[in-house]
């Protein structure tokens, strides 16, 4: 697969049309001015080929997987809210009518990307580089997080939605082919976080809060097992 390649920046970008929708020092507005120009798809070369079809931007991407970092999002949530969230287009540079966005499997596939050719550090040593320049911390302060944690913490929240899906598919599947055991056998609890489209369970959770709920999802499994 291949870098796409270089397009003019939408002139009816979000961040250009909804200027004065957030404050200036609202952290969407910051990113949008100070950490999504610092990404270019250069940055990433070494990790695409030069034939094959184009890529959605690696440089997007990696704005897209700090975003999905800070607000604990699963790879469908982050996709969704390229589409949904005004904040995200501004801080993203999407057009504000944008009523389509990247399949969320794509976040699995760069991430993968990145591993296979050892730049999974990239994201983060630009971000730290970049704050230390604009004097947001101390270059001597020690960090309390790196690259690995980071990539690893997305993969556990894309994990959790995986398996989210898998036992909502079992249960309506169930309901669909067997309306009576459904209503004899499967819990109105299950049925009622089940019929809900799937959420990584709200913003700024640790890391064991997120495996607690997928040893929930789990054991939910072996409820809806036939």
């Amino acid at each position: 697969m291949s870098l796409p390649r270089n397009q003019q920046e939408e002139l009816f970008s979000a961040d250009k049309e909804l200027a004065d929708f957030l404050p200036a020092d609202d952290p969407m507005m910051v990113f949008s001015r100070e950490i999504y120009p610092a990404f270019k798809d250069e940055d990433f070369a070494q990790c695409y080929s030069t034939k094959g079809r184009w890529a959605t931007s690696p440089a997007f991407l990696a704005c897209v997987t700090i975003l999905q970092f800070r607000e604990n999002l699963s790879d469908p949530e982050a996709a969704e809210a390229c589409v949904r969230r005004l904040d995200w287009k501004i801080a993203l540079h999407l057009p504000v009518g944008e009523k389509t966005s990247f399949h969320p499997s794509t976040l699995c596939y760069y991430r993968r990307r990145l591993r296979d050719h050892e730049a999974m550090s990239l994201i983060f040593d630009r971000t730290v580089k970049l704050a230390q320049e604009k004097g947001f911390i101390k270059k001597r302060t020690s960090q309390r997080i790196d690259s690995t944690k980071i990539i690893a913490h997305v993969n556990r929240i894309a994990t959790t939605g995986l398996l989210f899906r898998a036992v909502k598919c079992q249960t309506e599947e169930i309901e669909k082919k067997d309306a009576e055991y459904f209503e004899r056998e499967i819990p109105d609890y299950i049925r009622e976080r089940y019929s809900q489209y799937f959420s990584s369970f709200g913003m700024g959770l640790s890391a064991g809060y997120i495996i607690d709920r997928i040893v929930g999802i789990k054991v939910d499994t072996s409820v809806v097992s036939i």
